[in-house]
């Protein structure tokens, strides 16, 4: 017998809301009645929008733009998946969104000027943001007796919209650098490399060129030469900076040897690790250990 919980805990009245859920299996076939940031905090939720499938787990998020359909499916756990899923209405993002738009003189001349916009984000999984660390305070803050968060709603918000514009404008500006010459080209290519770029975000197996290309359909050098003019750096050179950032995270604790970190971030052997570690970080694996021990 499964046992699942979806309960709204926070709504700003104006049909932007979070609900909690903690499910065992769960299935579901919608279409975004708002923008979705759906944030994982434990276990693995499988999306699917525009035909790809995107796994979500745990302290990860998912965009999902209002109007989208998609489908979710949680096959059974014996232990619970827990999630938040934030809803922000287009009406709320393009009144905050106008803050920036507009010059403050007319901010000030017409502050309650209505402001409509529709909105296109990258849909997609993200981490390790401004706007990740935000979803992840809502945990502590959850009051599940109460089926509330106990945070000042409006605030929340406000400040959730403002995160995700300021990071829908980073993006954009990425995308806008690509030299396509037409936006809904340079849209969809940064689209492309944004999802491989999660691939060697989340792989510790040394994927190649050829691999990545074909899973983003896209030939080999167009697929290079779009994820350097996007990232600034090549895919290789970008997964070995992401493996030795997840072994520095390793090797703060104790638990693991360097050998054991080599393999789990992907390294064929110690000797390539450490010297790949000790040009990113100019020290050894065990004096960036010993460092940070003294530290702590």
């Amino acid at each position: 017998m499964t046992s699942n919980i979806i309960s709204e805990v926070s709504t700003n009245g104006e049909g932007s809301k979070v609900l909690y859920s903690s499910v065992q299996q769960f299935e579901h076939t919608g279409c975004a009645t708002a923008v979705i940031l759906n944030y994982v905090l434990t276990g693995t939720e499988h999306y699917s929008l525009e035909n790809k499938t995107l796994p979500v787990r745990a302290k990860q998020y998912l965009i999902i733009n209002q109007a989208q359909s998609f489908h979710v499916s949680i096959p059974y756990s014996q232990v619970p998946v827990t999630a938040f899923g934030v809803y922000l209405t287009e009406a709320f993002l393009a009144d905050v969104a106008r803050n920036y738009q507009l010059p403050e003189i007319d901010l000030l001349d017409n502050p309650f000027a209505s402001a409509t916009s529709k909105w296109e984000f990258f849909e997609g999984v993200y981490t390790q943001d401004s706007l990740q660390s935000i979803l992840q305070k809502l945990e502590k803050y959850l009051n599940l007796a109460k089926s509330e968060l106990q945070l000042p709603r409006q605030e929340l918000y406000l400040q959730l919209a403002q995160e995700l514009l300021l990071a829908h404008r980073y993006l954009t500006q990425k995308a806008f650098n690509l030299p396509a010459k037409r936006p809904a080209v340079k849209r969809e290519l940064f689209k492309r490399v944004q999802a491989a770029k999660l691939l060697l975000d989340e792989t510790p197996e040394n994927l190649k060129i050829s691999q990545l290309a074909a899973i983003v359909a896209l030939s080999e050098f167009h697929f290079f030469r779009t994820f350097k003019q996007a990232f600034g750096q090549s895919p290789h050179l970008y997964q070995t900076q992401k493996r030795l950032e997840k072994a520095a995270g390793f090797l703060q604790q104790e638990a693991w040897s360097v050998s054991e970190i080599a393999l789990a971030v992907g390294f064929e052997d110690i000797y390539s690790f450490s010297k790949a570690f000790k040009k990113y970080y100019h020290l050894s694996p065990l004096q960036y250990r010993q460092q940070f021990s003294r530290i702590g």
